[in-house]
């Protein structure tokens, strides 16, 4: 797949995952446990990245789309080494 098709499946395979979490936590032991406060800000941040996103998505060439995918993966690296350091100096 080109990149911007394999971004397309891979979202609408954590989407369909996320909804078997959902009902699964909803069905098992409920969302008492957790706090949901954010969670509208939430979702209305990933409705309006959704959007977002698409609109880019047509509007942005293969290569560029390519090159924002590996700029994230590099920025998502340096906060996971980040994060690991700060951790195991603590």
């Amino acid at each position: 797949f080109d990149t911007k098709t394999a971004t397309i499946c891979s979202l609408v395979t954590i989407l369909f995952a996320q909804i078997s979490k959902l009902v699964s936590v909803a069905v098992g032991t409920g969302f008492a446990a957790y706090d949901l406060s954010i969670a509208p800000v939430m979702v209305v941040g990933a409705i309006a990245g959704g959007f977002i996103g698409a609109s880019l998505n047509k509007r942005c060439s293969e290569a560029a789309v390519e090159k924002s995918f590996n700029a994230v993966q590099l920025l998502v690296l340096a906060i996971s080494i980040f994060n690991i350091v700060r951790n195991a100096a603590a």
